[in-house]
């Protein structure tokens, strides 16, 4: 069961504040290395493990979560979730 964080955590990152996003453009928090900044635009297509063209041919529902770096105060989880 994989909630797939990280495809939201990605697609958000750049749009982050500096307090929020550790001061690094690009989400770099995952095995498969740093992306290149504006690579990870959209849900429809790129590296993101899940993507609307990559499923397409899939019947499913797929479910999201948030991942909430443990360095944030409970005040910043909270505006990083929002």
């Amino acid at each position: 069961f994989d909630l797939h964080c990280d495809t939201l955590d990605r697609l958000s990152w750049p749009v982050l504040p500096d307090d929020l996003n550790g001061g690094s453009p690009t989400y770099a928090k995952d095995d498969e290395g740093q992306a290149t900044p504006g690579q990870l635009q959209s849900m429809r297509s790129g590296r993101s493990h899940i993507t609307l063209e990559g499923t397409s041919d899939f019947e499913w529902a797929q479910c999201m979560a948030v991942f909430i770096p443990d360095t944030l105060t409970v005040e910043q989880s909270a505006r990083f979730f929002e």
